[in-house]
């Protein structure tokens, strides 16, 4: 084991054990929130940003449950730099229609926009997003982000925006998410 002393001089580390039981506990539940049904994959094959900073993907949870998102993927037929923002929550500008995300579980009748405002398109206007983290998409290039061992965690009346840097380039993005509703030992 690692042993680093933090600014107060006390040792600290993490065993490789404990650090298994982590990944456990947050994977597991993962996996049981999208097996009671509430694990979504957001989907757009085809979305092309106006110009510079132009939103073109909000997913907002309404809900009174977490909504955490543990990886995004985009495709970028240019380079281009991908802001992911926190918002408040808000009613987008211009008309956009909303999104219906893929329940992960097969056969759930469950609908991820009971919970939730999803939306891909150009010029998704009224955020007031701070950016989290930057990715960098390289052209003609699919990546995915994995965030599965930090996800984003949205709490009610929470938004993650993706915001383009310089835009018009044709971009296929998608999001994979659950909401936070299946109950643990300390519920």
């Amino acid at each position: 084991m690692t042993q680093i002393e933090n600014a107060n001089g006390t040792t600290m580390g993490v065993t490789v054990d404990a650090r298994f039981m982590s990944e456990i506990v947050t994977r597991d539940y993962a996996l049981a929130c999208t097996q009671a049904g509430y694990g979504f994959t957001f989907y757009d094959a085809a979305v092309t940003p106006t110009g510079a900073a132009d939103v073109f993907g909000k997913l907002q949870n309404d809900s009174a449950m977490q909504m955490v998102v543990t990886r995004v993927t985009i495709y970028d037929a240019g380079a281009e730099l991908v802001h992911l923002q926190l918002s408040a929550a808000y009613s987008s500008g211009g008309t956009h229609g909303d999104v219906e995300p893929v329940n992960r579980l097969r056969g759930s009748a469950l609908l991820a926009s009971t919970y939730g405002t999803f939306e891909s398109d150009v010029d998704i206007t009224g955020d007031s997003g701070a950016t989290i983290r930057t990715l960098q998409i390289a052209a003609t290039t699919e990546q995915t982000y994995d965030l599965s061992d930090s996800p984003i965690v949205l709490g009610t009346n929470q938004a993650l925006i993706l915001e383009a840097a310089t835009g018009t380039s044709a971009i296929r993005w998608e999001a994979d998410f659950y909401f936070a509703a299946v109950a643990t030992q300390n519920d």
